[in-house]
């Protein structure tokens, strides 16, 4: 699951693996296709979500 602009969305999803993207740009969705291909992740939350305290990132 891929959160746009919200990480406050990825609680409300099921999913087992979720990405939480900020921005719409070209150089976001660039990001987003190195990671969905393999690569870390970089950032981390912002805000809390569910569980998930700030500064949480599980790459």
């Amino acid at each position: 699951m891929v959160a746009l602009d919200r990480p406050s969305r990825c609680r409300l999803h099921p999913a087992e693996t979720q990405v939480a993207l900020y921005g719409r740009g070209e150089e976001s969705f660039a990001a987003l296709v190195e990671v969905l291909a393999g690569a870390p992740a970089p950032g981390a939350l912002p805000t809390p979500v569910g569980e998930h305290e700030v500064g949480h990132s599980v790459c």
